[in-house]
């Protein structure tokens, strides 16, 4: 187990503290873990430049010194290769967010995760440590951009040795803060840590964050809710970019991650979402039931911008923007399988509608799958049928059957939702049918 470093800041002086843990006492008895506390800080504030050596390899508990807010963007590049000469730490700092409402010290009762912060954004952590009540209940707060007086975050001098298509190393070093990563952010602002996301002092100088960001929600068998942050940046690439993306931390049986050369990414930065941009998904199924792949929510979006989720078996894609995507999935493993793109290849081939010109249902008193072509110049050529796990079932080619009204048996198949998929002379689209 590693050690873990509390560097703490009062007045001057600096003390720190080394372990495998520990713990800071607040309130207790009949005060609610919610309730106002005041504190009193003793002591010359601290300014100037403040440095700790951290070794390589090793996990350090730090906070910010200053009596100002902290730009989390400024600290981590002033702590990578383009400013410091070397890369101090991994670029990714992780927050400790104890939401829930038990106000005792006993671990194995903490309701809490890591939240995670890059240069490209946060995402909330997840209570999903065996040490904790490991409930599955996910913090309702992302990291932001400006870290609040006295915050603390733990940074980390070591990458992933299964990093791949990346000649990054984390050396360690001297960690630095600076006045130059000082802010006036006042904690009421909705791009500072931890704190209401109402923004109503006007003394905030925090910029706006323009670039596009998509969060993407996922819901498990087991109760687990995951989100996973994809931002487009023109500083990334397509592979691993130091700062940018970082790993899961306590990745969980039934989960879901970005799929980058076999690393579990939380976050991830990309150069752009165009046409081009395929984004690989992995996901964990530790408890059979049905599963959801949802938007929850967009920053910068437009409305012209299409979101599909790719089924590499069904070859179908979801328009997740527009509506959930629900997963009955056996147990196991899923890579190579789902992932996120930006067009619907096959549709895109003729912007018709096709859905709007070929009905398909499945009538229950003759057993017969029903397909309604309305187009002239549009012809349906082959049609499979999938059950809901993207097992494909049977297929048939049509040929010399009358488009207008094409029937086709479908017999001994049990009751459930079935994906019907049709390739035409102008894409391919998919319709979900029932079967009772």
């Amino acid at each position: 187990m590693q050690n873990y470093y509390l560097w703490n800041y009062i007045g001057n002086s600096v003390s720190l503290q080394v372990g495998e843990g520990f713990t800071m006492k607040g309130t207790g008895g009949p005060a609610s873990i919610l309730a106002t506390q005041n504190y009193t800080f003793i002591g010359k504030p601290n300014s100037g430049t403040i440095t700790r050596y951290i070794p390589i390899g090793q996990t350090y508990l730090l906070g910010n010194p200053y009596p100002s807010a902290l730009d989390a963007d400024e600290f981590i590049k002033d702590n990578l290769e383009g400013r410091a000469g070397h890369n101090v730490i991994n670029g990714v700092l992780l927050f400790w967010d104890h939401f829930g409402t038990s106000n005792n010290h006993n671990l194995a009762q903490y309701e809490g995760g890591y939240s995670t912060y890059t240069l490209m954004g946060g995402v909330a952590g997840i209570n999903n440590s065996p040490l904790t009540s490991n409930n599955l209940a996910q913090g309702l707060k992302a990291p932001e951009r400006y870290i609040a007086v006295g915050q603390g975050f733990f940074v980390t001098a070591s990458l992933d040795p299964g990093i791949k298509g990346t000649t990054a190393t984390v050396d360690g070093g001297d960690i630095s803060f600076k006045n130059s990563q000082r802010t006036f952010e006042r904690e009421a602002a909705a791009s500072s840590l931890f704190v209401k996301q109402k923004a109503t002092d006007k003394s905030s100088i925090a910029k706006k964050d323009t670039r596009l960001k998509i969060r993407l929600g996922f819901d498990s068998a087991a109760g687990l809710h995951r989100q996973l942050l994809l931002g487009a940046d023109d500083n990334s690439t397509s592979k691993f970019d130091i700062g940018y993306d970082a790993i899961m931390f306590g990745s969980k049986p039934d989960d879901v991650y970005w799929d980058l050369n076999d690393l579990k990414l939380v976050i991830q930065a990309v150069p752009n979402f165009n046409d081009n941009q395929i984004i690989p998904m992995g996901i964990s199924v530790a408890k059979e039931g049905q599963s959801t792949i949802k938007i929850d929510a967009l920053e910068n979006i437009s409305n012209n911008l299409d979101i599909y989720l790719y089924d590499n078996v069904t070859e179908i894609y979801h328009d997740i923007k527009s509506k959930p995507l629900q997963l009955l999935l056996p147990i196991g493993q899923y890579k190579n399988r789902f992932s996120l793109q930006f067009v619907n290849k096959p549709y895109d081939i003729d912007k018709n509608n096709l859905a709007d010109g070929i009905v398909v249902y499945y009538t229950n008193n003759n057993e017969m799958l029903n397909i309604k072509n309305r187009f002239t110049d549009v012809t349906v050529d082959k049609v499979s049928l999938f059950n809901i796990l993207g097992q494909k079932l049977t297929n048939w080619d049509i040929e010399d059957i009358k488009q207008n009204n094409i029937q086709i048996p479908i017999k001994n198949v049990s009751s459930g939702v079935y994906i019907v998929k049709l390739a035409t002379s102008k894409g391919d689209f998919s319709e979900k049918i029932i079967i009772q």
